[in-house]
């Protein structure tokens, strides 16, 4: 008489890879939507980093050379730049908003901060604004120019 051995089939059941797919959606579920939320506050603090860095080059920029320097703001555009610079445009679900001197204004929408060779500006800020409102106020002061920064 022949012996024939059985080999167990081993393999996955049906209930195990029922709990391995919802345990897998379930971890997708709750990472992407953090995953968005962490880009999106990626995108506004490097906006942010941008208008302060645009800021404090204009200032440095007028104490070198010794010559007046403007750093235009265009809030409708999302975009700020250093006198004859290229522009930096801010990611769309950051806005953009300014208080600066009328004198100033080149027309309704563009706004102008100007640093001076001896380190005073014509003062003013610029509020950089999530899509809930939350922001960061940029305060430029007018006597020595300096940046200080506030929550909105």
């Amino acid at each position: 008489m022949v012996r024939v051995q059985h080999r167990q089939q081993r393999g996955f059941t049906l209930l195990e890879l029922m709990v391995t797919f919802t345990v897998a959606g379930l971890l997708m579920a709750v990472s992407v939507p953090s995953g968005y939320k962490m880009y999106q506050s990626m995108q506004y603090r490097g906006a942010l980093a941008d208008v302060r860095r645009l800021l404090e080059a204009g200032r440095y920029q007028a104490l070198i050379s010794g010559q007046s320097v403007d750093v235009v703001i265009v809030p409708d555009s999302r975009k700020l730049f250093v006198t004859e610079a290229s522009p930096v445009t801010l990611p769309e679900r950051v806005r953009l908003d300014m208080n600066v001197a009328e004198q100033l204004m080149q027309d309704s929408q563009t706004g102008v901060i100007r640093f001076y060779p001896d380190g005073s500006s014509s003062g003013g800020s610029v509020m950089v604004q999530r899509v809930d409102d939350s922001g960061v106020k940029l305060q430029v002061g007018w006597l020595m120019g300096e940046l200080n920064e506030s929550r909105l």
